[in-house]
Formats: C-alpha cells, structure tokens, sequence
C-alpha cells in the first residue's frame, strides 16, 4: 500500500458508516461520524496549542475510547501519537518522553501521581491534559476538545509521514522508540486481513493495551472494515 494515508481511509469510513456505531466503551457509544467530528476538534486544539508537523504527544492511560480521538485528531495534525507503556515506571517514563521530545502528554487518573513526579525532569512538555478530568491544574480533556471547532483541518498529509510511536519494553536496555509511518501501517493491516476477515456486520472487542502495537491495530482493523469496536479496560 505504498499510497496509504490511514486517517483518510478513517474518514471514508466516517462517510460511509455515519451514525453507525464505531466504539463502545463501558456505557458510551460513539458513531463514525461523533469519532470524525470529536478527532477533527483535537486536531484543532493541537494546532492551537502550536504543534508542529511531526511533533510528538504522549498518552498514557488505561484502554479508553477517547485513545482513538487523540490518535486520529494526532494524525489530522500531522503529529504523531506516543503510546507510553503503563507498566514503566516514573525514570523509565521520563526516558520515554525525553527521548520522544514529547510536547504534551495526556494522562490518564490512575497515573497521574507518576507523571506529577516526573514533570521536572521532563522540560519539553509544555502541557498536561486530564484525560478524566479532576486535576487542580491541568485541563480536563473533554473540556480542551470541545473548545475547538469540528473542522477537518485537511493538511498536506504524506505516506512517510509517522502515524505512532511505540516503544519497547526496554528489558535489556533503555526502551526504543519504533516510528511506524502510514507506509508501515498499510503494508501491515494488509497482512493482518489475512487472520482478521473482518467486515462491517462485525463486532470487535479490544482488550490488549493500546501502548501495544496489538492492540492500536485490532482497533484499526476493525474500524478500517467498519466494524462496531468495544474497547475493554485493562
């Protein structure tokens, strides 16, 4: 698939499934076309909050729907998307996002006693948004969306551009950074329909973590086929 640009494959899908749903997660539901709309309106924030081209910013949370808003609002920025591993701990986190130059990072609840304790030692992160909300200071996700127009920003985006960053356990060593373009991506969901036949009568359950390329692809797959994808907690 060497013209494989993913979030324009996302949004045809948005187009042809419209209010069919796309993701279930606990007692929400979310249509192709609220995840179009809600990822066009993270996009816009990011530009706003003056990301770049290839810039990076980092989730580390639980399994959530709201991963997919920021992945594909990430790549209609033409930024690329970290996936911190959740089971690191603070100095490996911090390697993490220096090593990725992580402007933001989005956190969920349950780790953010961590990444309050690393802050200091991370100065190219400019900003922390609350995925759950409940921080003094930092910006509640939902809150930092919704303030932003639900506008496709329809950038100049190319097949080499990065799509993630994934990093590895670092069992032997500092944990590496693997850059997937939309290239790598396309030539892999092509493989994977060799295993996965999925189509848009399906209804995919993802329960492998989402800081794990097994995971952000079964979610890919299924939404790429149209299907209804429910996303487990860890």
């Amino acid at each position: 698939m060497t013209d494989f640009i993913l979030i324009d494959e996302i949004e045809a899908q948005a187009t042809k499934q419209g209010d069919k749903p796309a993701l279930v997660f606990k007692d929400r539901t979310t249509s192709f076309a609220q995840l179009s709309s809600l990822s066009n309106q993270v996009a816009q924030q990011l530009l706003a909050a003056d990301i770049k081209p290839h810039s990076r910013v980092a989730f580390m949370g639980a399994n959530s729907d709201l991963y997919f808003q920021l992945l594909f609002g990430a790549q209609k920025a033409r930024a690329v998307l970290v996936g911190v591993n959740s089971r690191l701990a603070g100095p490996e986190v911090a390697y993490v996002l220096n090593d990725a130059q992580a402007e933001m990072v989005f956190v969920g609840k349950d780790f953010v006693p961590l990444i309050e304790s690393i802050l200091a030692d991370c100065p190219q992160v400019r900003q922390v948004i609350a995925m759950d909300g409940g921080h003094d200071s930092w910006e509640d996700f939902a809150a930092w969306r919704d303030a932003g127009s639900d506008i496709h920003p329809a950038l100049d985006y190319q097949t080499d551009d990065d799509f993630i960053q994934l990093y590895t356990s670092g069992t032997t060593g500092h944990p590496k950074g693997v850059q997937l373009t939309n290239t790598n991506m396309g030539s892999a969901l092509e493989q994977a329909n060799d295993w996965a036949d999925w189509n848009a009568d399906d209804h995919v359950l993802l329960c492998m973590p989402l800081f794990h390329i097994a995971g952000v692809n079964v979610g890919l797959i299924g939404l790429l086929e149209g299907a209804k994808v429910t996303v487990l907690p860890e």
